[in-house]
């Protein structure tokens, strides 16, 4: 009832304008590509261009500030609600106020995001074919006792079987009549005899309903195959890069083309590469075989312009586990990879909302790091604060107007 009550509490405290006028003098501040020595000023929950006249004023010239991290592949942070928020507080302490988790369960009774609870979006039900992934998974969580509800209650929620036009619209409208903004949809070898996700005709109906829809698909992609076909609809954002975990399959249908990459790059679709999955469950000469192909696929489509974001999709992983499996590739910067982690990262999970950005106009979130983390990997381990809308959620770094 407590952890009910104070849920509630800040969600109600933080719907309000936040009290905070605040400017920081001299701080070293990420731009989006590299970082500046500058004020940065924030009133009613956004950053301002123009210094309330009262503000109260911090010398943060030891501090660099940056957006807060967003973890875009994680089924391990749901939405609150009454009973709770597991694992938000781990979250948070990291330096993780914003999450995108592309399948889960969503709730009647979920409460929207406080300071004490980590922000996001909730795709619910991603849309397979008969009998495909993630359907076998939730009924184990079921037998295992994650879930308590029926097997036969799951379809709808869980996932959306799909196998006609009629299943893909009536499915994309149930996912929008839940609340989500964005919509998983799962190829899985779409092109083998026994793929059991989604086939092209019903991936290709699938994402003209949730575009009509105003939803955001997200992809979950296997094969090279899986790849082209997803980036030649124009989709949002994929995860699980081609080769991200190798199991078997010949390399030729892991491997990604110049061609395939730059279609990505042209229509503007994220990529999640989600490597971590692989880097857990692989070592010897098979981790150093999938590292060849990760190297691989991720040089063609840096070179090719497309962008990225972060998500170890793992129970004890975290967005900053696979950032560390993409800075061991050496094809990234350490601004790169900030941007990944970051604004990147916002951007897929919220790309509705003007936050990501140390800019007027945008929602007042960042965290504080007392080292700059592109120049001191280690300095990501240990965020000093941070605020989400101007109010505090993490850290005793800021003035008490500032609170939750």
């Amino acid at each position: 009832m407590l952890t009910t009550a104070l849920i509630a509490l800040t969600a109600a405290t933080q719907a309000q304008p936040s009290r905070c006028e605040l400017v920081l003098e001299g701080a070293n501040v990420f731009t989006g590509s590299g970082f500046v020595k500058r004020d940065l000023a924030l009133s009613g929950g956004r950053f301002v261009a123009d210094v309330p006249q009262d503000a109260e004023r911090i010398d943060a010239a030891r501090w660099t500030l940056l957006p807060p991290i967003a973890d875009v592949h994680t089924h391990m942070i749901d939405q609150p609600r009454p009973g709770g928020a597991r694992g938000h507080s781990d979250y948070l302490d990291q330096g993780i106020y914003y999450v995108l988790n592309p399948n889960n369960i969503r709730f009647d009774d979920a409460l929207p995001a406080s300071a004490a609870t980590v922000d996001g979006s909730y795709t619910g039900g991603g849309l397979t074919g008969p009998g495909g992934h993630p359907r076998p998974l939730y009924e184990n969580l079921v037998d295992w006792g994650v879930y308590r509800m029926k097997k036969e209650d799951l379809a709808g929620k869980a996932y959306h079987e799909v196998a006609s036009d009629a299943d893909a619209r009536a499915a994309v409208a149930e996912v929008k009549r839940q609340g989500a903004s964005h919509i998983k949809l799962y190829l899985t070898h779409h092109d083998q005899p026994d793929s059991d996700g989604l086939t092209p005709d019903n991936f290709r109906s699938a994402v003209r309903h949730a575009k009509a829809a105003g939803l955001h698909p997200i992809v979950h992609v296997n094969s090279r195959a899986d790849f082209r076909l997803a980036v030649e609809e124009d989709v949002f954002a994929l995860v699980h890069m081609p080769g991200a975990w190798p199991r078997g399959e010949a390399e030729e249908r892991l491997m990604l083309t110049p061609e395939d990459a730059r279609i990505a790059a042209d229509n503007g679709v994220f990529v999640i590469p989600t490597l971590a999955v692989g880097f857990n469950a692989l070592f010897g000469e098979d981790l150093e075989a999938a590292r060849d192909i990760w190297r691989h696929n991720l040089k063609l489509m840096k070179d090719a312009g497309v962008r990225f974001g972060a998500g170890a999709d793992r129970g004890g992983a975290t967005a900053l586990s696979e950032l560390a499996v993409l800075h061991s590739t050496g094809l990234f910067s350490g601004e790169e990879l900030v941007e990944i982690a970051t604004t990147n990262g916002i951007e897929i999970a919220l790309p509705d909302r003007e936050v990501g950005r140390l800019g007027p106009g945008q929602e007042a979130s960042f965290i504080v790091m007392g080292f700059n983390p592109a120049e001191s990997w280690y300095s990501w381990s240990n965020p000093l604060g941070g605020m989400r809308g101007g109010v505090t959620v993490r850290g005793d770094i800021f003035p008490e107007s500032c609170a939750p």
